[in-house]
């Protein structure tokens, strides 16, 4: 039988990474972007995968932690005035029998080197790798997750449950696989493959599939080349992600996760040891017919509406500006056509602009895009009721990182005109980190749209959202 000190030590471990994270992508957005930090010396990529946990999975640093006294040290050996680490190997620290018996009397607490509050080798992750060990049967990289997301609505919008009004169930299971080969002169060939799927109401009203590929396509890698992707290739304008669970006006208006059918060559140069430029060139024959945007957000939400011939270009200087501090500055240019086959709205091209700044220092993470939209991309625009023809868009994030939880605020807005209307979406919450594959997002999120033409003032949603991400 378990001891009771075990199972309270395990209980209060998560009531801790749960009343940390003070409450927290429409009653439907979605994907986000844990940030963990990844040494200089680690090999990153610009794969989906790693950007949509932003940097490769790194092994968490645990909590310290304090032993009762039945955990003490053994006659004739100093004790350490507080404690021990876990991760240093405990017993030989403090003389107990094992590492096992003094994490069993151990009580945790937040600390700013913590990257989970639980350590690497715990119940949770342990049950779910036994639980999906098939995958690993097979000689291929497999990544399983899934989103769980429950709205508590305190604005009146009846939007409350588990989803939302018109979206129950769980929000996202997801399977990602990114097999590679590497050839004899130290090229890589290689695929990637982003498959998702619901348990519930189909993810967007205009897409009748519960099932659906986020991204699919073949690459191949060089030193010299840098990466050429082929397929369904995700969109590289603006900042990637956000720093919590609702999406921002960028990702409803898919600037964000949305992924076409094309080709796209990425490299980054390394121009000096402290600056590098990430350049990227792309080209879209036609839209993948899915993204986050709700109904009227953009052209691929609207049925006899398609992207054609869809060209972007992006450049990223990156500043190493100290021992732990970074500043890159995104630039961004995209044009193409929208073909039309609705009366009364006729095909035209449509160009965009951007900018971005992504600055971190240590635990501080600061970042900003401004987007202008030029060209009617649908006859009846989300904010203002009608067929804009330019739309301006702010988005402002900031992050701080104690331990395993990140204090994270967004603030979003689009201004559209002609005909006018505006949508202000801002959220503040935490991002827990409670084990190493487990995520407990918190956040308070109020969405609004001002000026439309048929409704004039709406909230969209208002209340606390709370979401588990578990990734194996």
């Amino acid at each position: 039988m378990v001891g009771r000190r075990k199972l309270l030590s395990w209980a209060f471990a998560m009531t801790l990474g749960g009343t940390s994270a003070a409450i927290a992508d429409e009653p439907v957005s979605f994907v986000v972007y844990p940030e963990v930090e990844v040494s200089d010396s680690e090999e990153t990529s610009e794969s989906l995968v790693d950007r949509l946990f932003h940097h490769p999975v790194v092994t968490p640093v645990v909590a310290e932690a304090f032993f009762e006294s039945d955990c003490c040290p053994e006659v004739g050996s100093p004790a350490r005035a507080s404690g021990c680490s876990l991760a240093e190997g405990c017993s030989a620290a403090v003389g107990c029998s094992s590492d096992a018996a003094c994490a069993a009397e151990a009580w945790f607490r937040f600390d700013s080197e913590a990257k989970s509050v639980l350590p690497a080798d715990n119940p949770v992750d342990n049950l779910m790798k036994t639980a999906l060990a098939p995958k690993d049967w097979f000689d291929f990289p497999i990544n399983v997750g899934g989103w769980h997301w429950w709205n508590i609505d305190t604005g009146g919008v009846g939007n409350g449950g588990y989803g939302a009004a018109n979206f129950r169930g769980t929000y996202a299971y997801y399977v990602i696989g990114q097999p590679s080969v590497t050839l004899e002169d130290g090229s890589k060939i290689g695929g990637f493959v982003f498959f998702a799927g619901r348990d519930g109401d189909p993810y967007r009203t205009y897409y009748s599939s519960n099932f659906w590929f986020l991204e699919g396509y073949g690459s191949y890698t060089s030193d010299d080349l840098g990466t050429i992707k082929a397929g369904l290739v995700n969109k590289r304008f603006g900042l990637d992600g956000y720093l919590g669970f609702i999406g921002t006006a960028p990702y409803f208006d898919g600037f964000i996760m949305n992924a076409d059918y094309g080709i796209s060559l990425e490299k980054t140069h390394d121009v000096s040891d402290d600056l590098t430029i990430d350049t990227f060139a792309q080209f879209f024959f036609h839209d993948g017919a899915w993204n986050g945007g709700l109904r009227n957000h953009n052209t691929e939400s609207v049925s006899r509406l398609h992207e054609r011939n869809t060209v972007i270009l992006r450049a990223v200087p990156k500043w190493k500006l100290g021992k732990e501090s970074t500043l890159a500055w995104g630039v961004s240019a995209m044009v193409g056509s929208i073909d039309s086959n609705i009366p009364g709205f006729i095909s035209n091209t449509r160009s965009v602009w951007g900018t971005d700044l992504d600055y971190h220092c240590g635990p501080l993470n600061l970042r900003g895009e401004v987007l202008q939209i030029n060209g009617r991309t649908v006859p009846n625009r989300f904010a203002s009721g009608g067929p804009s023809n330019r739309i301006t868009s702010f988005t402002t994030e900031a992050g701080y990182t104690v331990g395993p939880v990140k204090y994270r605020g967004v603030y979003s807005a689009s201004y559209d005109a002609n005909p006018d209307g505006r949508q202000n979406i801002w959220s503040l919450g935490t991002v827990t980190q409670v084990t190493p594959n487990v995520r407990l997002f918190t956040e308070y999120t109020e969405w609004t749209v001002d000026g439309n033409a048929f409704v004039g003032h709406a909230t969209i949603i208002e209340g606390v959202q709370m979401v588990v991400h578990w990734q194996y």
